[in-house]
């Protein structure tokens, strides 16, 4: 197993293996564990140009959903997360930061791993995190 940092989003669904999916920034979840999405592509709409009776989306075949990429996104070290954080907007303390063992599945949009959980080592703010790579 090897161990990965992530940003846990205070509104998302608990942290668990069968919450694992990782979307699109913006990105509106339909299903209960989170597993599918509203298609970005067509805003949700099933067509291709937005409106009720253009042609079939070709991301979601008109169904106006997709599904989320399988794993949570996260880093392999703490440097990297807050590097990544960096560029979008540090996150509030009102969200987690979760150290976990787990096993990669993938690599998301943003090139971010994707990894399940087995089981979460430690958990923090985005502040201890930064307090403690600033050593």
């Amino acid at each position: 197993m090897e161990t990965f940092y992530r940003v846990h989003w205070a509104d998302c669904l608990p942290f668990s293996a069968e919450h694992a999916w990782s979307a699109l920034w913006g990105a509106t979840r339909v299903t209960p564990d989170g597993s599918r999405i509203e298609c970005i592509a067509c805003g949700g709409t099933g067509t291709a140009d937005g409106t009720k009776y253009g042609d079939p989306c070709a991301e979601c075949d008109g169904d106006k959903v997709t599904d989320a990429e399988r794993g949570y996104s996260c880093y392999t070290n703490p440097t990297d997360l807050i590097a990544y954080f960096a560029h979008r907007g540090e996150p509030s303390d009102d969200d987690s930061v979760i150290v976990f063992e787990g096993r990669q599945v993938g690599a998301g949009s943003d090139g971010e791993t994707l990894a399940v959980p087995t089981r979460v080592i430690e958990t923090m703010t985005w502040s201890e995190l930064r307090k403690r790579e600033n050593r």
